[in-house]
């Protein structure tokens, strides 16, 4: 087909672009592929949406590869948004101690450490509760997906990685495996993993992207996003 159709166009609107984050995600992937809104219709800024009824993408072309990568992306992404990181941990934690039940809890090699979990269990609390004082004294927003965050907090454990909360529930997962010491559970960090790299923080960037601009730029080139 040499291009995308302007009727799918519309209806993909309605389902994504009226989203903040899939506004932002767009926006993002095209900056990534050195697109821009002028030259490449798919590429549009967080006002320019109604431009999608008018316009026709070569499926070829990189522009069009970034609605259609970005659409599949939302059709996944945005019902696991509905529940926050925490809930998400807490669910693969309880999937995996279920599954280890289920295979008469098989040991990782090596396993357990008790003292080991039991230290990454307690060091997983310090950098969400620190983040967590800093957006009270700041007066800004906690939730993931609040519409906009007042303050771009870069202090505090924000200096070392963009993400200390989220971090801290890798850490936590992490710890609750290696304390139990059964394979299944060591599923669970790299599930938490996965859902918050992929999920959670791409809403997030491209939120405060839209939101702070060049101070969000400088801040993502300075720090990491982990560790």
């Amino acid at each position: 087909m040499a291009s995308i159709n302007t009727r799918f166009l519309k209806k993909r609107k309605k389902n994504i672009f009226r989203s903040g984050a899939g506004r932002g995600l767009a926006e993002t992937a095209c900056r990534a592929n050195h697109l821009d809104s002028v030259s490449n219709p798919a590429c549009l800024s967080a006002e320019s949406t109604h431009a999608l009824d008018f316009a026709v993408v070569p499926a070829w072309h990189p522009a069009g590869l970034v609605l259609l990568s970005n659409e599949m992306f939302m059709e996944v992404g945005l019902p696991m948004l509905k529940l926050p990181p925490p809930i998400w941990a807490l669910i693969f934690i309880v999937l995996c101690v279920a599954l280890s039940w289920l295979l008469g809890w098989p040991m990782a090699p090596g396993m357990p450490v008790p003292p080991l979990g039991m230290a990454l269990v307690a060091l997983a609390f310090i950098p969400p509760v620190w983040a967590f004082v800093l957006f009270q004294r700041e007066g800004t927003e906690i939730e993931p997906t609040s519409p906009t965050n007042r303050t771009l907090v870069t202090r505090g454990p924000y200096r070392f990685t963009r993400n200390p909360m989220y971090l801290g529930l890798v850490t936590l997962a992490l710890g609750i495996a290696v304390w139990i010491g059964s394979w299944p559970m060591f599923i669970a960090p790299i599930a938490v993993f996965l859902t918050v790299n992929w999920v959670h923080i791409p809403f997030e960037e491209a939120k405060m992207r839209r939101q702070f601009g060049a101070t969000y730029d400088d801040y993502l080139a300075r720090v990491r996003r982990w560790v």
